[in-house]
This record gives C-alpha cells, structure tokens and sequence, in this order.
C-alpha cells in the first residue's frame, strides 16, 4: 500500500509498469503510470487498450513466459 501522496515520486523512478493482471476490468494504476511516461505492459483484459495508444502498452499473455516476452519487448 502506497499513500496517494506517494505514487508520483514512487511512478517517476521507473520507465516500464507491469500489470499482471488477470481480471481486472479497468486499472487506473495503467493510466497513472502512463502519465508519468511509463511504458505499460499488461494484459488484454478490460478497457485498457481503447484508452492508451499503441505505443504506450505492450501486451502479455496471461502466463509467465507471455510477461517475461513482454518484458523483454518493452526493455
């Protein structure tokens, strides 16, 4: 758990967010990254994807391998 007054400073020390998520039907956490700049890798559930652009978000298969493939693309 983070403070909200936190996530800034704690989103501005990274360059990737990964969303490992399996059902989540919407995740503010993938637009709040995505507005410090952060590349979003995540999967395709919900409504992620009618919301960010092409080059903001990679996707993974919902498997280990599928996030380790997505890493790799995004690094």
């Amino acid at each position: 758990m983070i403070p909200n007054h936190k996530v800034k400073a704690l989103l501005g020390q990274g360059q990737i967010f990964l969303n490992p998520t399996l059902s989540e039907s919407f995740c503010i956490t993938n637009l709040e990254a995505a507005s410090m700049g952060l590349l979003v890798v995540s999967t395709k559930v919900g409504g992620i994807g009618e919301v960010l652009p092409e080059n903001m978000i990679i996707y993974s298969k919902c498997t280990a391998e599928g996030f380790i493939s997505a890493m790799d693309e995004a690094i």
